[in-house]
């Protein structure tokens, strides 16, 4: 069979044989009438056949159109029953609730309620369950099946899994620290920062492993002045001025809004890192992508409930 002769050509047929006129079909399917023409010269050439024949008033079926008529109503009409059956399908697998195991990096944690509401709203067949792991941790977890999903900072060491987005870092200090006022000023240049006395994660934490190789690539080095992990101590030390450190935005909101922290966009380059989504081997592709797609909108704050 032509190619051509797919469903979406066979439901236009329909609609302009049920509404006796191209014009009027264009109208019930909201589609411009050249176009709709130029599918119908395309049904007809792949046919070999003429199925209108063009009246002053509108069209008549031919013999032919008459043929394909019965025939498409057919497939459209088993292709309803199919998709109508499989909708039936999932409502039931809905009414069977699912458990997901998904760890988030700690950047994420306070978008978890929101993370746990929109998905019981909108994935009503998934029964969530979250965990907070660094990246290091959660990889292991999924290598060996005791999570399904894990959001995390892609890393050159492992396969990085699904990309989902990049995050923006900002160089945070105390309030008032080198004369910076709460909420921020103008943008900092990569090298000004790498000469700031920095508090930064471990050796071999993602984001102490992403300061090392943009260092490496400008020919600088970092002034570490503290390592400390964990986002409330480093908060803490920052806070206590002991020195400036790098964080996404959302983690330091409550704080810059209490007048402790301020922030600073980075430039020169900009410190960006990528967010991916590692999956268990072998589970659910379709979730996968669902959870997918939902997860981008809410840690990137482009949607919500």
């Amino acid at each position: 069979m032509d190619p051509r002769l797919d469903t979406r050509r066979l439901r236009y047929f329909v609609a302009i044989a049920e509404a006796g006129s191209f014009s009027g079909a264009a109208r019930g399917l909201a589609i411009a009438q050249p176009a709709l023409s130029h599918h119908m010269r395309e049904l007809e050439t792949a046919l070999g056949e003429r199925l209108f024949e063009r009246l002053r008033q509108g069209v008549v079926l031919t013999e032919a159109g008459q043929v394909l008529l019965g025939h498409a109503r057919g497939i459209l009409d088993a292709i309803a029953r199919a998709e109508g059956e499989f909708a039936q399908r999932r409502r039931g697998a809905a009414s069977q609730r699912r458990p997901v195991r998904l760890a988030v990096i700690p950047s994420f944690s306070p978008l978890v309620p929101k993370v746990l509401s929109v998905v019981a709203e909108r994935m009503p067949g998934i029964e969530l369950y979250v965990t907070e792991a660094w990246t290091q941790d959660s990889h292991r977890m999924v290598q060996a099946g005791q999570l399904d999903l894990a959001v995390n900072l892609a890393d050159d060491r492992w396969p990085l899994g699904r990309p989902m987005f990049r995050e923006p870092l900002v160089f945070v200090t105390a309030a008032g620290e080198g004369g910076v006022k709460p909420g921020g000023e103008g943008p900092i240049r990569f090298p000004d920062l790498c000469r700031a006395r920095l508090i930064l994660p471990s050796a071999g934490k993602p984001d102490r492993r992403l300061m090392e190789r943009l260092a490496r690539q400008a020919g600088l080095r970092l002034d570490i002045a503290h390592e400390v992990d964990g986002l409330i101590p480093r908060k803490q030390a920052v806070v206590a001025g002991l020195g400036s450190t790098i964080f996404a935005p959302i983690n330091v909101l409550a704080e810059v809004e209490a007048g402790l922290l301020t922030t600073r966009p980075i430039e020169e380059p900009a410190v960006t890192r990528l967010v991916v989504m590692e999956v268990r081997q072998g589970f659910d592709p379709v979730v996968v992508e669902d959870l997918l797609r939902l997860l981008n909108r809410l840690l990137t704050g482009s949607g919500g409930p």
